[in-house]
């Protein structure tokens, strides 16, 4: 009987309550969420962009890989690991 007494008595008052205090936790949630998700789109994007930057600007060095800008000179670039002014080859 006392476990019949306190469910109708959260029914008619406790229900309510949890509801409206598990749509607010909802809300804080969603709002957290949408906050994620637009920082991750924003890196996304700045990414993105870097990357097209590099497509357009950068090589690969045909050594290693890596990705090299050139930044003056010659059409010649290098990684580093050949050149002989910094301590390669």
């Amino acid at each position: 009987a006392q476990t019949k007494d306190r469910w109708f008595e959260w029914v008619a008052t406790g229900k309510a309550a949890y509801l409206k205090e598990s749509k607010e936790k909802q809300a804080i949630a969603s709002k957290k969420f949408d906050q994620v998700v637009k920082d991750a789109m924003e890196r996304f994007e700045a990414m993105q962009q870097d990357e097209d930057w590099k497509e357009k600007n950068c090589r690969c060095c045909p050594h290693c890989g890596k990705v090299v800008y050139r930044v003056d000179g010659c059409d010649s670039m290098t990684c580093g690991r050949d050149a002989e002014d910094k301590g390669g080859g």
